[in-house]
């Protein structure tokens, strides 16, 4: 026996109901087989149909459906989410319009009206549709949400909040409720609340790709990157293309110096000024200058005005050694934006490399930087730190390095051997990313405050409410310091120390940290701060705390030649520099040189590095180029076959001179008359090697010569170099921590003095 109307309209309910779409489609055109003039068939086949995004079809059997049953509320409300659907805005508004003049107590068909009216943007209509469909049914969840969406759109986000709570205590699991109670929360500044709803999000529905990025966002914000990364993992799994996520876990990558897989993240990208930015400096990151420069190239040529891309264009050709190249570009930055302080301190910084800058243009150029970013032009604010001369100071640090990071290594001794009766030691944190140095310099201090979140007013505000007594700049020009907030004079003593090699210029900068071999009695008049002079050396270096590698035996008895090396910046070895290696290379027969930078991991650079040095005489097979290696103990290794390194000038180095001396191996340093390049003249000082820093060009060629042949006392110094640094005071942390504090004692007594 046939099934009746009704049977198949019963059983195609039930596949309807169960998401058999097909299955439900086949009973009701089953129905119309019989009876072509059955509406309720019609009606649902439409239904169907608009299940399976069939709109045109949906609109059809609805609208024949109408035709033969006028009169029908919910023929109307549906036809209208079909035309929504469809993008019929207009008419599926006279539809919602038609259901309700049959039936004004309708609930659904008000939220369905409010929905059209948010997507014409008539929010205020949308928002009395929405309350009017909550007055009729209070325990509406859907109505609750979308006039949280609404609310939210209207930037009214504690209703959105509000709105977003109702929904979800009538629909515990509604996941796009608590998907939009994240996004107000956010907006609000809630972030651990944020963070808990799209968590809460996910838990009801994995498979919504929107949760995931916010959840990434927030994560990165908070410093989990690993937490971050699982969540744009996770949505580009869901929606493979949604770009949002795809750059969200590129810039995770990229902060975790996973620079290959941050690259391949941007690639996948539409091509953008902010993406060519972005991919440029993935690029560089891995030293490959060229690449990089081409990006940010193409990015000022989509927007002649993107300075943060014509920054990192300046910053490529300061690691590729194109120092005037570099300075044009931060010059036509801070043309482009006069106030961009961080771009105008690395212009200070890259200047300090330039072998023909005279000490008074350098001087007035960070007088100019203070002039224009270090006047915050409010009234100073009264300290009422308590004047007393013999009470223990509360000392505040200020760096963007307190992580991986060479200043760290010369800091954590200093922080370590602090004596806690007179000082008290806060950090002023920087950091976007801490790590495991970050974590025990935490542990070593007193107090850890991140800053990365504070204007330079607020900053000050906390200093002054943390009553520190002395406050020390740890960074002065790099980058990520924090200046402007000594401008503010939060501090009775301010201090700048280690982390920058010239003037701060900022006139609320007291003092400077340094030594009378670094800067010597003549050198006072290039710098707004009072020098004070370290008695053993102004430099304290943290050795590797494990896993270092051992001193190995003279690398000369094994290769049967010299072999002298540099690990310095390219942005240090400038032609001079060459000049000055190729004299050493022709008087010293058969010695090789041995140059390690991550710029040289580039082709290109590599080429040009060759060509400078055959300029001079000297063939390329004697010139070894070392890319790049990861890990601190990879790195020292490779000072294994170095017999004598050599220093650059005007900019000498100080990490790698305090390496090479580590590692048993002798550094030869051209003194230069500022501090920048003196460097490593102090450090030879202190670990009683003063023979070695040459006044000229002439004696380092001398110097360095004479030392190639003793092969005996290369020996003995690879034997002792490492016990004779450590007893040195560059090895004493607590001799020279002492030093220091005792200079911050005597301008604490200045201070309460004149107080």
């Amino acid at each position: 026996m046939a099934a009746s109307p009704d049977e198949l309209i019963a059983e195609g309910l039930d596949h309807h109901r169960a998401g058999r779409h097909r299955e439900a489609a086949q009973s009701y055109q089953r129905v119309l087989a019989v009876d072509p003039r059955n509406a309720d068939a019609l009606h649902l086949l439409g239904m169907v149909a608009q299940a399976r995004g069939r709109y045109a079809a949906a609109i059809d059997h609805i609208q024949t459906a109408i035709k033969l049953r006028p009169g029908i509320p919910s023929f109307h409300n549906n036809l209208a989410l079909a035309m929504w659907r469809h993008g019929m805005l207009d008419k599926a508004a006279e539809q919602c319009r038609e259901a309700l003049a049959l039936r004004p107590d309708y609930p659904q068909c008000h939220n369905n009206l409010g929905n059209i009216r948010a997507e014409q943007d008539r929010l205020d209509d949308a928002v009395a549709c929405y309350e009017q469909a909550i007055r009729l049914k209070p325990d509406h969840a859907s109505a609750h949400h979308n006039l949280a969406v609404a609310r939210l759109k209207q930037q009214r986000f504690d209703d959105a909040v509000r709105c977003c709570r109702e929904a979800i205590r009538y629909q515990p699991g509604y996941a796009k409720a608590h998907f939009h109670l994240g996004c107000a929360q956010k907006a609000l500044g809630h972030t651990s609340d944020a963070l808990a709803s799209f968590q809460t999000a996910v838990q009801h529905d994995d498979g919504d790709a929107r949760a995931h990025p916010q959840l990434g966002l927030l994560r990165a914000a908070g410093g989990d990157l690993s937490g971050a990364e699982k969540s744009f993992q996770a949505a580009i799994g869901a929606d493979r293309n949604m770009v949002e996520s795809i750059r969200g876990l590129g810039d995770v990558y990229a902060k975790q110096r996973r620079l290959d897989a941050a690259e391949a993240c941007y690639r996948r990208l539409p091509e953008s000024a902010d993406v060519l930015n972005e991919l440029g400096s993935a690029l560089r990151g891995q030293g490959r200058l060229t690449e990089a420069i081409t990006c940010y190239r193409r990015a000022l040529a989509d927007d002649a005005g993107f300075v943060a891309a014509r920054q990192n264009l300046a910053n490529a050709f300061m690691d590729a050694g194109d120092l005037d190249e570099a300075i044009d570009a931060f010059r036509e930055t801070l043309r482009i934006r006069p106030g961009y302080a961080d771009a105008h301190s690395a212009m200070l910084f890259c200047m300090n490399h330039r072998p023909s800058i005279d000490p008074q243009e350098l001087l007035g150029a960070h007088r100019d930087w203070a002039s224009r970013h270090a006047n915050p032009g409010d009234a100073p604010v009264r300290l009422d730190n308590e004047p007393d001369p013999q009470r223990r100071l509360r000392v505040g640090y200020v760096s963007p390095d307190f992580r991986e990071h060479v200043v760290a290594r010369f800091f954590e001794p200093i922080l370590t051997n602090h004596d806690p009766e007179q000082v008290e030691a806060i950090l002023y944190a920087q950091v976007e990313i801490e790590d495991e140095v970050s974590r025990k310099l935490k542990r070593l201090a007193g107090a850890w405050c991140p800053t990365g979140a504070m204007s330079d007013a607020e900053l000050a505000a906390r200093i002054r409410q943390d009553r520190v007594d002395v406050l020390v700049d740890l960074a002065g020009h790099t980058g990520g310091a924090r200046l402007g907030a000594f401008a503010h004079r939060p501090a009775p003593v301010q201090v700048t120390y280690l982390g920058y090699p010239n003037t701060t210029g900022v006139d609320t900068i007291d003092y400077r940290l340094t030594d009378g071999v670094a800067d010597p009695d003549d050198q006072d008049r290039w710098y707004v701060e009072k020098l004070v002079r370290l008695p053993l050396g102004f430099l304290c270096f943290a050795p590797p705390s494990t896993g270092e590698p051992p001193v190995m035996a003279p690398a000369f008895e094994s290769a049967g030649h010299v072999t002298f090396g540099s690990f310095n910046r390219l942005s240090k070895i400038n032609d001079e520099v060459v000049a000055l290696w190729s004299r050493v290379l022709q008087s010293v027969e058969g010695s090789l040189l041995h140059v390690k930078s991550l710029s040289l991991n580039d082709p290109a650079i590599r080429q040009r590095m060759h060509e400078r040095f055959e300029r001079h005489g000297i063939a390329r097979d004697r010139i070894v180029l070392l890319e790049y290696v990861h890990g601190r103990r990879e790195h020292l290794a490779t000072y294994g076959p170095i017999d004598i390194a050599l220093d650059t000038l005007p900019y000498a180095g100080t990490t790698t001179t305090c390496e090479a001396l580590w590692m048993g191996i002798p550094t030869v340093t051209q003194a230069s008359e500022a501090h920048v390049g003196r460097v490593g003249m102090s450090v030879l000082h202190q670990v009683g090697l003063a023979d070695l820093a040459a006044p000229s060009g002439d004696e380092f060629v001398r110097i360095t010569t004479e030392l190639a042949g003793d092969t005996d006392r290369l020996a003995t110094l690879r034997r002792t170099l490492r016990d004779r640094m450590m007893a040195s005071p560059l090895g004493d942390g607590v001799t020279v921590t002492r030093s220091i504090e005792d200079a911050y004692r005597t301008m604490w007594r200045t201070w309460c003095a004149a107080s």
